[in-house]
């Protein structure tokens, strides 16, 4: 199977990319045209797909800057988990931002009532 042209990116949609990245896998790899591919994503600002396609080269000591930002954008989206777990964390975060919104609200609103602020010692 030929591989798909480095230059023309899919949609920014998840299962357009899923369909690039396998054309990629299933494709006779060029590496040249495997690498045009990495630095046109990374080139768009589309650092995921770049990490997804970066991932189907074999790593090489004398990478060029732009394969090794892709490789970091891969670790960072296995280390953090990527979209998912950066949603989950916010959604665990929202009672306590709320929490903390609610105080200072209250010490405000007792600021310009002139009463005692609410304070907690540290």
């Amino acid at each position: 199977m030929p591989s798909p042209p480095p230059s023309a990116l899919p949609a920014r949609d998840p299962a357009a990319e899923d369909q690039f990245v396998a054309a990629w896998r299933d494709a006779d790899l060029a590496e040249d045209d495997l690498l045009e591919a990495v630095v046109a994503a990374l080139s768009a600002g589309r650092p995921q797909l770049g990490a997804r396609l970066v991932g189907l080269l074999p790593p090489q000591p004398d990478e060029p800057p732009a394969i090794s930002r892709a490789r970091r954008a891969a670790r960072l989206l296995l280390h953090e988990g990527g979209p998912a777990a950066a949603q989950a964390l916010h959604d665990e975060l929202e009672p306590l931002r709320s929490l903390h919104f609610l105080r200072g609200r209250a010490r405000q609103r007792a600021t310009l009532l002139g009463q005692p602020t609410p304070r907690r010692r540290r």
